[in-house]
């Protein structure tokens, strides 16, 4: 009994060491496979990054230059603003001028007038006191 039993032990020790070994195989293919498929998902997932910053890049661009033409569609909206109002300033400030020039030539008016008046006055009484000199 002593041999069929070591016999026995034996042979369970021959087909635990190859069950070991099968399952060191088994695994380190596991393992291998597992790495590919790491290798594999990372590589996937590199180029899907650099897409999606290409993407970025490209959506960024694209924002700032719609950003470029409307900062340029409101620096000229702005400059015609500018302009408007520098040309209505001009006006209202012609307009006064004009009105001062207006004043102003009726006020020489009034007065050439004014003095002519008094010329004509003078005049008359001079006359008048000559015509009393010669009188005398």
């Amino acid at each position: 009994m002593d041999l069929v039993y070591e016999e026995l032990i034996g042979e369970m020790d021959l087909v635990y060491k190859e069950l070991i070994g099968e399952m060191d195989l088994v695994y380190k293919e596991l393992i291998g496979e597992m790495d590919l498929v790491y290798k594999e998902l990372i590589g996937e997932m590199d180029l899907v990054y650099e897409e999606l910053i290409g993407e970025m890049d490209l959506v960024y661009e694209e924002l700032i230059g719609e950003m470029d033409l409307v900062y340029k569609e409101l620096i000229g909206e702005m400059d015609l603003v500018y302009e408007e109002l520098i040309g209505e300033m001009d006006l209202f400030y012609e307009e006064p001028i004009g009105e001062i020039d207006l004043v102003y030539e009726g006020l020489i008016g009034e007065m050439d007038l004014v003095y002519e008046e008094l010329i004509g006055e003078m005049d008359l009484v001079y006359e008048e006191l000559i015509g009393e000199m010669d009188l005398v």
